[in-house]
């Protein structure tokens, strides 16, 4: 067992975003697949799952039927001053940039 205490595991906290390396370690010897208070992860009243090792997040992300969010998600809006500012930005439209594609085809 480690020295991380995993029940105070807050992803949104500085020191954690920092420097996670302990914590994920932690992590997949302890609680491979660990429930986290969504309200920390802008998806309030919900539980997040943060998959740890790497043979499960694989398998999570080649089956998206058994572990598909769209039953149990009502979807996450941003606050209303951020979508105001997101339209505003959409409104512009896209700025054709010229890329290596563009200026030099194959």
């Amino acid at each position: 067992m480690s020295a991380i205490d995993l029940d105070r595991f807050d992803p949104a906290r500085e020191a954690i975003q920092q420097s996670p390396y302990d914590h994920y370690e932690a992590m997949r010897d302890e609680r491979p697949v660990m429930p986290l208070d969504g309200e920390a992860l802008g998806r309030p009243g919900e539980t997040v799952f943060c998959i740890s090792r790497h043979e499960d997040v694989h398998s999570v992300l080649l089956d998206h039927e058994t572990y598909s969010s769209r039953f149990g998600s009502p979807g996450f809006l941003p606050d209303p001053e951020l979508r105001r500012k997101l339209k505003e930005i959409m409104a512009q439209g896209w700025v054709h940039l010229d890329t290596m594609l563009t200026e030099d085809p194959p």
